[in-house]
């Protein structure tokens, strides 16, 4: 898989989670299953926007040549998402979350193996 398709992919995914985080945060709750509260609304919110943050960060370096600046966002990025992904499997194992966790730790080492493996 190429890099450009590996970072849309990427950015999409993101998008779409930050987009959920900012105006549906409960559909997240429900499948992390977690209580919804003020504070974690909060942090959702703030969540999000980080999240847009690294949705323009992969949608604009699609288009970049092969180069050293390239390859440290792809591993940045993947870097960040394996790291998500111990930690939702370390969630579950402690029973904060819900089996729904699985799917968040499937997709975040599915795009984390994509951008390391993208030339």
């Amino acid at each position: 898989m190429t890099y450009r398709l590996a970072s849309r992919l990427c950015a999409a995914a993101v998008a779409l989670l930050a987009v959920l985080l900012l105006w549906a945060p409960w559909g997240v709750y429900a499948l992390f299953d977690m209580a919804r509260s003020p504070s974690a609304d909060v942090i959702c919110g703030r969540g999000a926007m980080l999240l847009l943050g690294l949705t323009c960060l992969m949608a604009m370096s699609a288009e970049h040549p092969p180069n050293r600046t390239r390859r440290a966002v792809a591993v940045s990025v993947a870097f960040a998402l394996m790291a998500l992904a111990v930690l939702g499997a370390f969630d579950w194992f402690r029973g904060v979350v819900g089996d729904g966790i699985w799917l968040a730790i499937s997709v975040e080492l599915v795009l984390g193996f994509l951008l390391l493996r993208a030339p």
